[in-house]
């Protein structure tokens, strides 16, 4: 808390809930910040504590300076996450008491049942998930965020990069969006991956900085990046899931190994 008011002097700022703080900048509507994710990293690595402050602070000021300027279409980024961490951020806000909590809801779409696909603008200190109320102030119809968040993406990312491991690989390409390269079409279709494995493509997305790669017909390789991403899975400060994907029909769907 101290840290925050030395951060935005003047603002208002109460703790509504455990791990939901509100903001209210000078002159400005009140936000709410909610510090789940930043809980659970403490839990899994208390050494990056100072680090995780850091980073909420300076998503609070940025979010609060944000709030008189128009939301930045180059920067609308999707972002991977699982369906399980969609519902418990919809019954975290109900449960919170949040009077109008589709206001606060993220812009999502479904993946393939067990992904969904949550839209965000990419900033210096993180990212803000957008909102139907934002979407509506900057004149964005949600037809329009697929197409133009992908196009975004694969300008703002680094240059991808395939290491190989025993016939399987891990693409990197920064450590923020890995999981949301599986939104690329260019990458899985074209001479980058597809002709590298064994039959068809599949991929594991333990964490969001983590994506790994092996062949539907490659037993070892398979094996091979389940077991990583098990134990990924089980440690990384921002999880996702342990599911195989496998590439079919021009999208990734649950693999079910055959």
């Amino acid at each position: 808390m101290e840290r925050l008011r030395k951060a935005l002097p003047g603002a208002t700022i109460t703790i509504a809930a455990p791990l939901h703080v509100r903001i209210r900048p000078a002159g400005q509507e009140e936000q709410s910040a909610f510090l789940d994710n930043g809980w659970n990293r403490y839990q899994r690595a208390p050494e990056e504590l100072e680090d995780i402050l850091e980073d909420y602070v300076g998503n609070a000021v940025e979010s609060a300076r944000s709030v008189e300027r128009p939301l930045d279409r180059r920067r609308v980024v999707p972002v991977i996450k699982d369906r399980a961490w969609l519902e418990e951020s919809q019954q975290a806000l109900r449960a919170r008491g949040t009077k109008d909590p589709s206001r606060l809801a993220p812009v999502h779409e479904d993946y393939n049942g067990e992904l969904t696909i949550l839209y965000a603008e990419d900033r210096e200190k993180g990212i803000a998930y957008l909102t139907d109320e934002v979407l509506a102030k900057a004149g964005l119809k949600r037809a329009e965020l697929r197409a133009l968040a992908v196009k975004n993406l694969a300008a703002l990312i680094p240059a991808i990069e395939a290491h190989e491991l025993q016939g399987t690989f891990m693409i990197t390409a920064g450590g923020d969006y890995e999981a949301s390269l599986l939104l690329l079409d260019d990458l899985w279709t074209g001479q980058y991956v597809a002709p590298k494995v064994k039959g068809e493509v599949v991929v594991a997305i333990p964490a969001r900085d983590i994506l790994l790669v092996a062949g539907s017909e490659d037993a070892a390789g398979l094996s091979l990046i389940q077991g990583y991403a098990r134990k990924v899975h089980a440690e990384a400060s921002y999880a996702l899931t342990p599911q195989l994907f496998v590439r079919r029909g021009g999208k990734f769907v649950p693999f079910s190994g055959r």
